[in-house]
């Protein structure tokens, strides 16, 4: 796991690929009030997979009681240069609990891997 800001994404996106990643998340502190997720995707094409996973994350953050704002692609090397689903997931910075995220993360993670909705 590669963390920190200082972390380049691509160097991230090499990192999920060389290890062969399952999935790969990348996860950020957000001035909103709800949670969000972006999966990649241009005006043309998208990630049925990231984007199913993005909503599936949703739903457990959402089971906490964290407001979702919604899913969207995104352009960025961290959801572009994957070649696994990919999700960025942007959280409200005073969320609580963070133990309990990290459960709705791996809850969603497993329902998306085991293709229950």
């Amino acid at each position: 796991m590669l963390q920190g800001p200082e972390g380049d994404p691509g160097v991230r996106a090499r990192t999920a690929n060389a290890v062969g990643a399952t999935v790969c998340l990348g996860l950020r502190g957000t001035e909103g009030a709800g949670a969000s997720c972006a999966y990649w995707g241009t005006a043309t094409s998208h990630s049925p997979a990231g984007r199913r996973l993005a909503e599936l994350i949703l739903a457990e953050l959402g089971r906490l009681g964290v407001r979702g704002d919604g899913t969207r692609p995104l352009g960025v090397a961290l959801l572009r240069e994957t070649r696994m689903p990919a999700v960025i997931v942007e959280l409200p910075g005073d969320l609580p609990a963070s133990a309990q995220v990290a459960g709705a993360l791996v809850e969603a993670i497993e329902r998306f891997l085991s293709g229950s909705a």
